[in-house]
């Protein structure tokens, strides 16, 4: 399954912003839309979340989920899902990325930890 990345943010001077208790309920229902076995109502594939971190102290206020979709429906889906939240909190755009994922082995010596 591909690794996807879906990213929100809420830096004032960039794009819409919202105040906190709205940034906060954004958060929740992307968060509920992400949730790990999240399902399709027509379908029975589900999410893999394998993350999710905030860059809140930072210049840029952005929360980003790392997720597997299994199934070209269910990521349809959250796709719908995810504009439809953009819509309703006047959010300009949600990140969706897809990756292309490289595992980076260490040398099969000891390890010096």
């Amino acid at each position: 399954m591909p690794t996807h990345y879906i990213t929100i943010g809420n830096t004032p001077g960039y794009g819409t912003h919202i105040e906190a208790p709205q940034w906060e309920e954004f958060i929740d229902r992307v968060d509920g839309l992400l949730a790990p076995n999240t399902y399709a109502p027509d379908q029975r594939k589900r999410i893999t979340l394998h993350g999710k971190w905030a860059s809140r102290d930072l210049e840029y206020t952005n929360l980003c989920w790392c997720i597997e979709i299994e199934g070209d429906g269910l990521r349809n889906y959250i796709e719908y899902q995810l504009k439809h939240l953009a819509t309703y909190y006047g959010q300009e755009s949600i990140v969706f990325a897809t990756a292309q994922v490289a595992f980076i082995e260490g040398e099969k010596a000891e390890s010096k930890l």
